[in-house]
């Protein structure tokens, strides 16, 4: 998901797969309301500052980030080479192109030229190379797993950036748009890397001005962003996940612009003249059955469980409806969409390795929402099934 929000306030959630089986239960809910915020405007979000009661990430340091959900965050304050639109497709960010060579274990970025960092320092081929080195290199980063086909970077020239290649990889481009590819500054990193997870020096549309852990963090409008002619808003100010029992309070009164919601509080949002969306996303939940004990160490216990499940009343009763089953974690439209499994049901016994797939090993019965987002999935991965809520505004 990885990307600034929209001018338009709107927040998240969605479908997702329970089980790890292939069941899934859409999930989750955001609100947006136009109360009296800080900015001008009906909803004090369009060229002013939007407050959105959300979460605060885990790490502002995109490679100790421990959680996928800080996508969304993080993209506040970085860039990377690429980004996704909204199938999926990698499409240009501070690499104005690419190309791969006839073999696709080398790929060429050509970089927007004149671009720096939040700290002044230039956003060149050497940085770019010097901040994926150290999210493949450094022993405690969590996103080196997912770089491991890359064999080298290397700074071609001031704006050319050539990743070789262990193998043939094309998602490469895909894979850098989210958390894993977003361009920390060196010299930041360099100084004091450890200061990263309070202090992000990035290249995003928001720099960051104040951050409290676990309360609030402001962030301004960057100027030098590369597509800095399409942020609309002044600032941002990102507040920790409201309580549902007073979200929908708080955005009549102002506290947010926009916020997350259970399924559960819809109702409330509507009777309270909100605006509510469901907004496409990939998120998954998932109940992950541990194999190794047992007795689910028998395939044919874990499949029965798997039939036994009844997820449409999960989807009801968890969610209030909002979202949907799902026998995969891709929704339709997404590139890594399967159609023919749409077809099977839990309920449909076939040959393994289709319609009922082995379940895989966790540690522990539970759910989890998965990283989100790559988007593509890089975001990480996006929320398959959002709702967001506003108070119509004045046409």
């Amino acid at each position: 998901m990885t990307s600034a929000p929209r001018s338009t306030a709107t927040a998240a959630l969605a479908r997702r797969s329970f089980l790890g089986l292939g069941l899934g239960a859409g999930a989750a809910v955001a609100l947006t309301a136009c109360g009296s915020g800080s900015g001008g405007g009906a909803a004090g979000a369009e060229a002013g500052t939007l407050k959105w009661g959300w979460a605060l990430p885990t790490s502002w340091d995109p490679i100790y980030s421990s959680a996928g959900w800080d996508v969304h965050d993080l993209s506040l304050v970085y860039s990377a080479l690429t980004k996704l639109d909204a199938h999926g497709n990698a499409v240009p960010a501070v690499a104005s192109s690419w190309a791969y060579d006839s073999t696709g274990t080398q790929i060429t970025f050509t970089l927007r030229a004149g671009l720096t960092f939040s700290d002044g320092s230039p956003l060149d081929a050497t940085a770019v190379k010097q901040s994926l080195d150290r999210g493949r290199t450094d022993p405690k980063s969590l996103v080196a797993a997912q770089l491991v086909h890359i064999a080298e970077v290397t700074a071609a020239g001031p704006t050319s950036v050539v990743i070789k290649l262990t193998q043939a990889d094309y998602q490469i481009p895909n894979l850098l748009a989210g958390k894993t590819g977003m361009l920390v500054s060196p010299k930041a990193f360099q100084a004091d890397a450890a200061a990263i997870a309070t202090r992000p020096a990035g290249a995003g549309p928001f720099t960051l001005t104040s951050y409290v852990q676990n309360e609030r963090a402001v962030l301004k409008r960057n100027p030098g962003y590369w597509d800095a002619a399409n942020i609309k808003l002044e600032g941002v100010e990102v507040y920790p996940l409201p309580d549902p029992s007073t979200v929908v309070g708080s955005l009549q009164s102002g506290q947010y612009n926009v916020a997350q919601i259970p399924g559960s509080e819809v109702a409330a949002a509507k009777a309270a003249g909100l605006d509510v969306q469901v907004i496409s996303s990939m998120v998954v939940a998932v109940l992950d059955v541990n194999t190794t004990k047992a007795p689910f160490t028998d395939p044919d216990v874990a499949l029965a469980l798997q039939y036994a499940i009844d997820r449409q009343a999960l989807l009801k009763v968890q969610q209030f409806g909002y979202g949907e089953v799902s026998n995969q974690p891709f929704p339709p439209g997404y590139v890594g969409h399967d159609p023919p499994r749409t077809a099977c049901t839990p309920t449909t016994p076939t040959r393994r390795g289709h319609c009922s797939p082995r379940p895989a090993t966790r540690a522990a019965s539970t759910w989890r929402s998965p990283p989100r987002p790559p988007p593509g999935c890089p975001s990480s991965c996006r929320r398959s099934c959002r709702l967001s809520a506003s108070t119509p505004r004045s046409r």
